[in-house]
């Protein structure tokens, strides 16, 4: 079935339907007042559009007369209008139709962890993960384990929960295997302390993404914990993916491009005119896409926190961290980050940095 036919199949589908049917940390795992400190560690599946048309009386629709898949699709039209109550009723359909199913044991963890219900929202969470097997994008397994480690992020004295999680992701076998062995991040490490970030991104390109949430989670937990190395090794790892995304985005436009320096690299991709003049092309398209990612991705919060990181395992302020907050306070448009890297290159007290 081509894709045509395919899409006018489903929203065909939908039609006939339609007309048929007419928070705070806690101990006891409950939070009526519920508010994610740590949202920025979900995946951005609460903000998806869903793939077919969805009508505006979906209220009204008997979930009976609904497949499974369509059932899955409502309820997470539901969820995204806050509207929890008729997002579980279609979840649970789904399930009553489609005994092994993921994708809606995740969400109904989602219901669970929006009206507080912290232990059953762990256990559905876990329900999913035991079914990852069966999901329908093998990649959704880290969106169930992303989704698990914000619960623990926000529950008191699941500290310990929410940094094994995040390792399980960076854990992977292949990636450890091709890009995070000891081997590797030491020099890694090593690369970035004495030649800086330039050298570093030079020599280095990470094609995953799925661990990039998970470093940054992970450089800002051992960073609070005290342990500097591992922070500083975690945000520089959450660069390296973003950096390595960027210039291959890049290159697909400009295959000719090859990577000089991250103060040159940001000059150009965001500057269509200084492009121009080096011979590259950036649309503002382009620019628009990319500075979106970078928002996405807290790039210039980690440059920033990176820094920070090196100058406390080093114990003293050293000049590739300067450069870093140098890099953030030319293009970032976040004011607090751009003045707070401003604070950290001209203060003198490397604790009111660390602090």
């Amino acid at each position: 079935m081509t894709g045509k036919v395919y899409k006018f199949f489903l929203f065909f589908l939908l039609i006939f339907f339609a007309a048929a049917c007419g928070g705070k940390k806690n101990t006891t795992g409950r939070n009526d007042d519920y508010t994610d400190k740590r949202e920025k560690i979900i995946v951005a599946d609460e903000k998806e559009v869903n793939e077919i048309i969805i009508p505006d009386d979906w209220k009204n629709i008997d979930p009976d007369l609904l497949p499974p898949w369509l059932a899955h699709e409502y309820g997470k039209t539901a969820f995204r209008e806050k509207e929890y109550g008729f997002s579980l009723i279609f979840f649970r359909k789904a399930l009553e139709k489609k005994k092994k199913y993921p994708e809606a044991e995740m969400w109904i963890g989602a219901v669970f962890q929006k009206e507080g219900e912290y232990i059953l929202a762990e256990q559905q969470y876990k329900k999913a993960y035991a079914q990852k097997n069966y999901l329908q994008i093998e990649e959704d397994k880290y969106r169930i384990l992303y989704r698990l480690a914000s619960l623990y992020g926000n529950w008191e004295r699941k500290e310990k929960s929410y940094q094994d999680i995040l390792l399980r992701i960076t854990g992977e076998h292949e990636y450890v295997s091709v890009f995070f062995n000891d081997r590797i991040k030491e020099r890694i490490i090593t690369t970035f302390k004495s030649k800086g970030i330039n050298k570093v991104l030079r020599l280095y390109r990470i094609n995953k993404q799925f661990p990039l949430k998970a470093h940054t989670g992970l450089g800002e937990f051992y960073f609070n914990s005290g342990r500097y190395w591992d922070s500083m090794l975690n945000y520089l790892y959450s660069v390296v993916i973003v950096s390595s995304a960027a210039i291959e985005e890049f290159r697909k436009i400009n295959p000719q491009y090859e990577f000089q320096g991250i103060d040159s690299f940001l000059g150009i991709i965001l500057n269509e005119k200084l492009a121009s003049a080096s011979n590259y092309i950036s649309t503002p398209d382009f620019k628009e896409k990319i500075n979106a990612y970078f928002n996405d991705t807290e790039f210039y919060k980690n440059l920033l926190c990176l820094g920070k990181a090196l100058c406390a395992e080093s114990g003293y302020f050293r000049p590739e961290a300067r450069h870093l907050w140098k890099v953030v306070m030319k293009f970032s448009k976040n004011d607090g980050i751009s003045k707070k890297a401003d604070f950290y290159l001209n203060t003198k007290k490397l604790n009111s940095v660390i602090n």
